[in-house]
């Protein structure tokens, strides 16, 4: 994998994971609706970005647009 990709990939799931740890797991209890939604959006961009590589992979103007859509 490329070093952007795997970057992408721990930035996002450390990210919610780090806000989980400075709020404190009994955030959890006072507000889950805004944790929860945190980690839901958090998968559905990872699965947004996931799918986007791979349609772009497959692409002959692969360069171009990715500096498009990024």
């Amino acid at each position: 994998m490329r070093f952007e990709v795997v970057a992408a990939l721990v930035i996002g799931i450390l990210l919610p994971v780090l806000e989980t740890a400075r709020r404190g797991i009994s955030h959890w209890t006072v507000n889950f609706t805004t944790m929860f939604e945190d980690y839901l959006a958090v998968s559905i961009v990872e699965c947004l970005r996931y799918l986007f590589g791979a349609f772009v992979s497959h692409c002959k103007t692969e360069p171009r647009i990715t500096r498009i859509l990024y």
